[in-house]
């Protein structure tokens, strides 16, 4: 999957850019970070959002996790979903109000809660 090309014109850049172009658009941010579980079943880590115009997640465990971005009726598992490897740079999906928000479901393939940090505007 491509987001540039699957998410309604929402890019995947990097953290220094996003913030550098953010504060310059916006009047007001109340940006906050969550932790959030995942799971060995697909959990929803954000849900859907129609206003959203920056999402940041996070990888901090120490297992790779696969994420699910579109909205088809297809569960995430560890064969079909965006593999975020255990030290990568955040996904960072920035969009215009309206162009991506589907609620985000994420499933590992190890044992116990992995944590997962999420910022979302």
């Amino acid at each position: 999957m491509t987001l540039e090309k699957e998410a309604c014109n929402c890019t995947k850049r990097s953290l220094g850019m996003v913030l550098s172009d953010w504060g310059k658009n916006s009047i007001e941010h109340t940006m906050s970070i969550a932790a959030t579980n995942v799971t060995t079943s697909a959990t929803e880590i954000v849900a859907a959002n129609a206003r959203r115009s920056l999402l940041i997640i996070q990888n901090v465990s120490d297992t790779d996790l696969f994420l699910k971005l579109d909205s088809s009726e297809t569960e995430v598992t560890t064969a079909n979903g965006l593999k975020m490897q255990v030290g990568d740079s955040p996904l960072i999906i920035t969009c215009s109000w309206g162009e991506y928000g589907n609620a985000i479901r994420a499933i590992h393939g190890g044992s116990g809660n992995k944590v997962v940090r999420i910022t979302e505007e």
